[in-house]
């Protein structure tokens, strides 16, 4: 059975998924959570606090992509996925094959061409993630293949053929992390893994061909499946609503059963004060927000009741240098390579110098953290110091042999 849940944001929608979830663990049934992958922490963080233990083991919260992975771990065969390096050499082997053996029509031109290896990656992928194998895409063309053109169909039937030829090359020894979650709806019916459970679907705003062949294949094994979606009215052809109004149709289409609908219409959250400020550039910009923040905290709000939500990283820097200027204490929440951390850059120089190789000693001195004693104090070597070293370097082109023995 599928149930819809849907109203404006701030109406509750979610609050109502998360009462449902914790009924559903209560009652001792499997449950599971599918939320987008950047909202899977937020997503456990809540079931944590509303969900009360042991009732809580009940419920996973998990995304499209994780569980596909693990059903095939479970019930299907794996291999070792394919990466960019060895999808192209494998694309280009298929395509240096068609071609010698004259079996492209549409794309017999473009094959000389060094970019369309990776044009037809791209393809390929976008049909993955449609959920299409070369099987149903050939089954597609044949069902809808009158109404198309000649050129049209020399093109759909050359991208067939690329398909299914890269496709069982690829399966020789490889897997497609793309084909996940249509392999994984494929082995749900045969399996157990959903039985007497329960789905929840919340912040989603679509779902790709994929995933929808994942929810029908949920619909035949699960006892329910619950979604939210953020839409004004059934229906409704409002130009930010259409896709989701559309998305409503699809799943209500995707069970025998009629579908339980609940709309909210209670507004919890809404925002009733709005400005908008027109700054010269993004210094001034950042200026007029922090001298905002600290009047708020001479009102008495609490820094961790203030939020600033950036478009770029392009802020990030600025915004620091503005908030220093106002002395308001700030966390800001920009993800940063762990290479670009000193102390781990020092520790992969401090390894590379172990090959005594001249660059490599170098890089690692001019870490800034390598320390010396003198005079039975430790010291870090001076920048005077490195250069004259590298200097000696250069002038005596010292090498590898060169560091084994004494100068």
């Amino acid at each position: 059975m599928i149930e819809i849940i849907y109203g404006k944001a701030g109406t509750g929608k979610s609050t109502l998924l998360y009462k449902k979830i914790t009924e559903a663990a209560e009652s001792g049934k499997k449950v599971f959570l599918f939320v987008p992958d950047q909202f899977s922490f937020e997503a456990e963080k809540i079931i944590y606090k509303t969900v009360k233990p042991p009732y809580g083991m009940n419920v996973t919260v998990t995304m499209f992509s994780r569980t596909a992975q693990r059903i095939l771990q479970l019930y299907g065969e794996t291999k070792a996925y394919a990466d960019d390096v060895v999808k192209a050499m494998l694309m280009k082997r298929v395509l240096n094959q068609l071609s010698n053996e004259g079996r492209l029509t549409y794309f017999r031109r473009q094959l000389k061409n060094p970019g369309f290896p990776r044009l037809m990656l791209n393809i390929i992928g976008e049909l993955r993630n449609g959920g299409l194998s070369p099987s149903s895409l050939r089954g597609r063309i044949s069902d809808f293949g009158d109404s198309f053109s000649d050129a049209l169909m020399n093109k759909l039937n050359d991208i067939s053929e690329i398909f299914s030829e890269y496709d069982a090359l690829l399966n020789l020894s490889f897997n497609d992390r793309l084909d996940d979650v249509r392999r994984a709806a494929e082995l749900i019916l045969s399996s157990d893994y959903f039985d007497n459970s329960v789905c929840f679907f919340d912040c989603f705003d679509d779902f790709s061909g994929s995933q929808l062949a994942f929810i029908k294949a949920l619909e035949a094994k699960a006892n329910q499946l619950v979604f939210t979606l953020t839409l004004d009215i059934e229906g409704s052809s409002a130009q930010h609503f259409r896709s989701i109004s559309r998305l409503m149709d699809k799943l209500k289409g995707m069970s025998e059963e009629k579908p339980v609908i609940t709309r909210l219409t209670q507004q919890y959250r809404n925002c009733t004060q709005c400005e908008i400020v027109k700054a010269r550039d993004m210094w001034q910009e950042c200026d007029w927000i922090c001298s905002q923040i600290h009047a708020l905290l001479d009102e008495g709000y609490r820094c961790r009741d203030i939020a600033v939500l950036m478009p770029d990283k392009a802020y990030g820097q600025i915004l620091e240098s503005a908030l220093k200027k106002y002395d308001i204490p700030a966390f800001i929440d920009i993800p940063q390579p762990l290479i670009d951390k000193s102390i781990v850059r020092f520790s992969i120089y401090a390894l590379q110098a172990l090959s005594l190789e001249t660059e490599d000693i170098l890089r690692f001195l001019k870490s800034g953290l390598v320390r010396r004693k003198v005079d039975g104090k430790s010291r870090t070597i001076s920048n005077i110091q490195i250069d004259e070293l590298e200097q000696l370097c250069r002038n005596y082109d010292l090498r590898k042999r060169d560091w084994e023995r004494p100068f």
